[in-house]
């Protein structure tokens, strides 16, 4: 019985305010089920720069056989990039290059968000390659973030109408971060190409066991519900977040954020 394993990672696998795995056992968990023969997907905002240096680097450095890497598909941005490994565990790294924001797009951000107050909470993340990220900097006030996240959120609008682009991108907001993307990515879209990727390598799991802390996380046991896959959804971030969703198949953890998805992992041995 082969299980895929889905995961967001900023607050599921890594802090999100360290921004990067506290739980290291974590990896321990991720290492037992790829012995198992079972499969570990990453469905992320994060750039690949991201996924590689916390999450990939450190697991391939406690995974003996590196033959099972091969069983690992980590996409990020959304679907717009993502990682594969071959029979000898070498990574490739893969992106589509027809989903980007426009160059001029991504400089007026960079204005927006170069002077205070924005950037006394906040930063434009460089690594991204498809995609903007305004992302909340380390050890700074939460509650500030926020407020001054509403009002980046209605200037990204206005600079999206004023360039003639709102029908062909979207804005996402999350615990720490404020994406700008193209409408045809999502956290759905990742989890068709999870699917995809699994179908190519001649991989068909007989579960789907996703982990989310947020709304958009939903999308991702949406998605294996719509293409058929029999799917769960652990919800580790605060279940009001999930108000009028169907929960019928979805999860919720005792302890929160990558403390709850610890928690699911070593009690679903």
């Amino acid at each position: 019985m082969k299980t895929s394993w889905l995961f967001d990672v900023d607050g599921v696998l890594s802090n999100s305010v360290t921004k990067k795995v506290q739980e290291l056992q974590i990896f321990n968990e991720l290492v037992n089920r790829l012995e198992k023969g079972d499969v570990i997907g990453l469905n992320t905002g994060r750039s690949l720069d991201f996924i590689v240096s916390k999450i990939l680097d450190p697991l391939e450095n406690v995974l003996k056989d590196k033959n099972l890497l091969k069983s690992i598909f980590a996409i990020g941005e959304k679907g717009a990039v993502w990682v594969t490994y071959n029979k000898k565990g070498i990574r490739t790294e893969h992106l589509n290059s027809q989903i980007s924001v426009p160059n001029k797009l991504q400089a007026e951000v960079r204005k927006v968000v170069s002077y205070p107050p924005f950037s006394d909470v906040m930063f434009y993340d460089e690594s991204k390659k498809t995609m903007i990220t305004i992302e909340m900097t380390i050890n700074k006030n939460h509650g500030k973030f926020l407020k001054l996240q509403q009002q980046l959120v209605h200037d990204f609008e206005n600079l999206l109408i004023k360039m003639n682009i709102i029908n062909d991108f979207k804005i996402d907001v999350f615990r720490i971060a404020t994406d700008i993307q193209s409408k045809n990515v999502g956290k759905a879209y990742a989890t068709k190409k999870f699917t995809e990727l699994l179908t190519a390598n001649q991989i068909f799991p007989n579960k789907y066991i996703c982990f989310g802390d947020d709304k958009a996380d939903y999308q991702m046991y949406e998605e294996l519900k719509r293409l058929g896959k029999k799917a769960k959804l652990v919800f580790v971030g605060e279940k009001e977040k999930l108000e009028g969703k169907n929960l019928q198949d979805v999860v919720f953890t005792k302890k929160h954020l990558d403390e709850g998805t610890l928690e699911y992992l070593q009690s679903s041995q």
